[in-house]
């Protein structure tokens, strides 16, 4: 029997909110959860309502017969869009959960973590618009003080405006409908880095055969990138071609190269010469797939388990761990590119096969 979960979405019901919303229905909740939307306000000296009364530690748990009226929800000072509540209306239905509504005011970093503890929730999957390191700097990003500072686990789910070009592969192709808003681009099948990879990981491929099983070949032609695939597991599956033993070393060969994308930024963090602002970068860098790492073993940890919304939410984190490194590095020749255009092939592939497992 699987355990009552409770999985907080951050709204603020905006484009990006929605997406990050409508990707946590699609790919996190199950049936018997709670899904909690946490709403932050900006403190005002309210004279009446609601939140004369509930300022402090916010709202209660609003049911969604309740916030789905606009007549209590005027209470709060609270008006949610149309789109939203489809989104939630449809899911409770369909993946019998039950949805919930929780407010606060003040500020959005430190209420969204103050909700994590207090509610308490699970993990919290939190949009965010994909600024460049520069526009977060002066901005401030709440995504990434929830990321540093929540207990929980967190998911990132970026969204780029049409005005502003999409980074590469912020968000696995097999979710581009719900976390991306256009075709992601080509990049370059044959990468070379700048630095040599460690000798204690080699890079494993496999040479092109008409030997490879079919069932695995089956399995990775499910997945994004199905050559990659093939080149990555097969060496390590020693004979076995289910999908569960597949996914266990997809995992293990996209965490393989994680760490080689880890040892690459902090060489590249110590070379002389670098600006402090590049090492600054550089060391952002290194934390990111520092995290990255720690989210594979909390996928790993699930694997037991069969824990499938666990293991796709750590996932999908390491993506949004990666990208961030990116981002930092957006408009430089980054010697990271190749090494996390990969990571996050591979790990849209172990996403893939998840979807796979019944």
């Amino acid at each position: 029997m699987e355990v009552e979960r409770r999985v907080g979405v951050a709204v603020d019901f905006s484009v990006c909110s929605k997406k990050a919303l409508k990707w946590a229905v699609d790919n996190v909740a199950r049936k018997g959860d709670h899904l909690i939307l946490v709403a932050i306000l900006p403190e005002g000296n309210y004279e009446e309502g609601e939140m004369q009364l509930w300022g402090a530690a916010g709202s209660p748990l609003i049911p969604l017969i309740e916030f789905s009226d606009p007549h209590v929800m005027k209470k709060y000072g609270v008006k949610p869009d149309p789109e939203t509540l489809d989104i939630v209306t449809i899911a409770s239905q369909q993946k019998e959960i039950e949805v919930l509504l929780k407010i606060y005011w003040g500020d959005a970093r430190e209420k969204i973590c103050e909700a994590v503890d207090k509610t308490p929730l699970d993990c919290i999957i939190i949009g965010n618009r994909g600024l460049g390191k520069i526009k977060r700097a002066i901005l401030g990003s709440v995504s990434n003080y929830v990321v540093n500072n929540a207990s929980c686990p967190v998911t990132v789910v970026k969204h780029h405006s049409s005005s502003e070009p999409s980074l590469p592969l912020d968000t696995p192709p097999n979710l581009q409908p719900v976390s991306s808003p256009g075709p992601q681009p080509e990049l370059s099948p044959t990468p070379t880095p700048t630095l040599a990879p460690s000798s204690e990981h080699p890079p494993v491929s496999v040479p092109p055969s008409t030997n490879i099983d079919p069932t695995i070949e089956k399995i990775c032609a499910s997945t994004d990138y199905p050559d990659l695939c093939l080149s990555t597991v097969t060496p390590l599956l020693k004979g076995k071609n289910d999908i569960v033993s597949v996914l266990e070393v997809a995992i293990k060969a996209s965490t393989n190269s994680t760490n080689l994308g880890l040892i690459m930024a902090k060489k590249l963090a110590n070379m002389p010469g670098n600006t402090p602002e590049m090492v600054s970068i550089l060391n952002d860098c290194t934390n990111s797939y520092d995290t990255a790492l720690y989210n594979f073993r909390n996928a790993m940890d699930a694997f037991p388990g069969r824990d499938i919304g666990t293991m796709n939410t750590m996932l999908s984190a390491v993506i949004t761990n990666v990208g961030d490194c990116e981002d930092g590095l957006s408009g430089m020749d980054s010697p990271l590119s190749n090494c996390a255009d990969k990571v996050i092939k591979m790990t849209s592939n172990c996403l893939a096969i998840i979807s796979l497992i019944h």
